[in-house]
This record gives structure tokens, C-alpha cells and sequence, in this order.
């Protein structure tokens, strides 16, 4: 089965006339804004573009990269711009006959995704070691402390008992 693409070979040689920025800006407001702006009012913002066709602009980029419509603010919780910018600059949709397929970005986040939960749990695990070797030489340096004690005690039993 193949997955979608969107994008024409129109629109793939269109796309080459926006910069890396502009399209990282077009994705990051379209997709991760949570007030989940249309893509006349993305074109606005980022491209300060008010003409009526705008919008169409926008949607070349977001085809192009293998969304297709209503994905506005669908990543607003699950991504960040980071994701956006790191997407865009690892894949070329121009390269690609039909622009990237649908899903890629998904792919693509859930590495990312898992990648930071690896993280985090290796954090987690290293944090834990770190408390539980503190734990260790607090109980060492405790035990230590008795021992200098018992021993203090004695020295002064001892010179008791000699004078």
C-alpha cells in the first residue's frame, strides 16, 4: 500500500522559492499553534501576505511536506518548533516525487519522541544511582562518626583511669 502524497510537481517547484525559514515559520504557526490558525491567517502572520491567495501559499508548503487539511494545531501539545526546524531541514521535499507522504512528520516525531523518553528514563536512572550513592556515604560517614566517637570515648575512659 502506498501512502498519500500531496503535493504536485507544481507545487515541489514552487516550494523552491521559499526560503528554509519561511517554511520552518509556515509549518511551526500552522501546526503547533493551539488558537489553530487557517492558512489565509498563517500566510498573514508569517509571510505577511493579506492577498486573497494566499492562503494557497501555505497550503503548497504544507502539502509539500505531507500534511494534508485540517492538521491545524493538531501537534500544538506533541511537538515543538525544535521538531518543526529539525523535520524541515532532514527532509527535502523537492526531492521526492509528490512531495513528502503523509504520516512522515509522525514517523518522524515518534523517534523523536521515544528518543526523549530513552532520555528521561536514563536521567531518571542516573539521578537514582546519584541519590542512592549519596545515601551510601551518608550511612559510611555516620558510621565513621561512631566509631570516632567510641574511640574518643575510650581515650578518655582510658586517661581516666592512669591518673
Amino acid at each position: 500500500m502506498t501512502q498519500n502524497t500531496f503535493a504536485t510537481d507544481t507545487d515541489l517547484a514552487s516550494l523552491t522559492y521559499y526560503s528554509e525559514k519561511q517554511r520552518i515559520q509556515v509549518l511551526a504557526c500552522y501546526l503547533l499553534d493551539p488558537r489553530r490558525y487557517s492558512m489565509q491567517e498563517v500566510a498573514q502572520l508569517v509571510l505577511n501576505d493579506g492577498n486573497p491567495q494566499a492562503g494557497q501559499r501555505v497550503s503548497l508548503i504544507t502539502r509539500s511536506y505531507g500534511f494534508s487539511s485540517r492538521n491545524a494545531g493538531r501537534y500544538a501539545q506533541s511537538a515543538t518548533e525544535q521538531d518543526i526546524r529539525d523535520f524541515v531541514r532532514s527532509y527535502s521535499p523537492e526531492r521526492t516525487a509528490g512531495g513528502l507522504p503523509e504520516g512522515t512528520f509522525d514517523s518522524f516525531l515518534q523517534a523523536r519522541q521515544d528518543q526523549r523518553r530513552r532520555q528521561r528514563q536514563q536521567e531518571q536512572a542516573r539521578l537514582h544511582a546519584q541519590r542512592e550513592e549519596e545515601v551510601r556515604r551518608q550511612a559510611e560517614l555516620t558510621r565513621l562518626r561512631q566509631e570516632e566517637r567510641q574511640c574518643v570515648a575510650k581515650m578518655v575512659c582510658g586517661e581516666i583511669v592512669v591518673m
